[in-house]
């Protein structure tokens, strides 16, 4: 049997319990620690995504508290890691047009393999993050933009927009 618990259902649920407690804690004499409640109730939501499967947004191009490796497609562009790891492999891929990756590691690790004859251009935002490219070490914390020797903006091109935080991110042309 498959748990089902989306998180609007969860938030939902929460909304309605932190409108309870308030009045309760109001126009009673009861003392509930509200804040401390919600708390509670957002790690039992999270051991339970875990235990059962994980959220109703996880895809095939995520890793949530778990390891994939994705061969990208013209289909999807968004890819992420949030408590895992995820290998993104671009190298088989053509571009006939400008294309946009991105990609959001969060407390994750990320891999992206590019061809290293296709033209590059990568932004780059980091936040207590550890992120390694063929251009160089990109910064602990900040933001930047870089393009590889190819790369000319009136050409077909990769665009690879990427979000790291406290993770790492290796972008590796192959």
């Amino acid at each position: 049997m498959r748990f089902y618990f989306s998180s609007g259902i969860f938030w939902g649920i929460v909304f309605i319990l932190i409108g309870i407690l308030f009045l309760i804690r109001n126009y009673t004499n009861i003392y509930i620690p509200i804040f401390r409640t919600i708390f509670g109730l957002l790690i039992i939501y999270w051991g339970l995504t875990i235990l059962f499967g994980g959220s109703a947004r996880h895809s095939k191009s995520s890793a949530v508290f778990s390891e994939n490796t994705v061969n990208v497609d013209s289909t999807e562009s968004h890819y992420g890691a949030v408590f895992g790891k995820s290998t993104i492999n671009f190298t088989d891929s053509t571009l006939t047009e400008i294309k946009q990756i991105d990609m959001e590691i969060v407390f994750g690790e990320g891999i992206l393999r590019i061809n290293k004859n296709i033209p590059v251009k990568l932004k780059i935002d980091g936040a207590f993050s550890s992120i390694s490219t063929p251009y160089g070490t990109q910064p602990f914390l900040g933001s930047s933009v870089s393009t590889n020797k190819l790369f000319d903006k009136s050409k077909p091109y990769l665009f690879i927009k990427t979000d790291v935080v406290f993770g790492s991110l290796k972008i590796e042309e192959i």
